[in-house]
């Protein structure tokens, strides 16, 4: 067997990665880490290890990893385009930055699919979270704009990511439900502990 016999396997397993460390750093970011991941140690260990996972997951495939990440990264900055961080630049400013990289790097193709099928994970994210992030006052698209305007949207992205990538859909959206499922049932999210 060849290496390009294992493609899917390896992106399989990165997407997987990536899933794991966005999920891990988003909640480090919004401090809704599960209590058993609360400790000192834990949470001080979650750069380094984070970036030992994407590493692995860059070197089982390159273009998966950074596209995905780059793709969390600048969705992630919707709700903040004009807040300043710490390199001086605004939101908006660091997320055109790391698009040009990418575009300079990778194809158009790639960077394109990795974005919609990212939004599309966080329009469905945001519908099942709506309630918690409304209590808690976290940024959520289906408050924002409306439940049946982001489930329509989401239909109309998954039907896109169909036709431009099946594979990445699948192999994208099969890791974020598994991950959500794993992480809710074997680490129970602190919000139990807040209501």
């Amino acid at each position: 067997m060849s290496v390009g016999d294992y493609s899917v396997i390896f992106q399989l397993l990165t997407s997987f990665l990536i899933g794991i460390v966005i999920k891990l750093l988003d909640d480090y970011m919004d401090e809704e880490l599960p209590q058993k991941l609360l400790s000192l140690e834990f949470k001080n260990a979650i750069l380094p290890y984070s970036l030992i996972l994407f590493s692995v997951a860059a070197a089982l495939d390159t273009i998966y990893a950074v596209t995905l990440f780059s793709a969390a990264y600048i969705l992630g900055m919707f709700f903040h385009m004009q807040q300043k961080l710490p390199t001086g630049f605004t939101a908006l400013q660091e997320s055109l930055i790391v698009l040009m990289v990418n575009l300079l790097i990778f194809s158009f193709r790639s960077i394109l699919t990795s974005l919609l099928v990212i939004f599309f994970i966080q329009c469905i994210d945001d519908l099942m979270d709506r309630q918690w992030d409304k209590r808690m006052g976290h940024h959520n698209l289906a408050n924002k704009f409306g439940v049946g305007e982001v489930a329509i949207f989401s239909v109309i992205l998954s039907i896109i990511m169909i036709m431009l990538d099946m594979r990445k859909f699948v192999i994208v959206s099969f890791c974020f439900l598994f991950i959500s499922s794993v992480y809710k049932k074997y680490l129970p999210s602190c919000r139990k502990f807040k209501n």
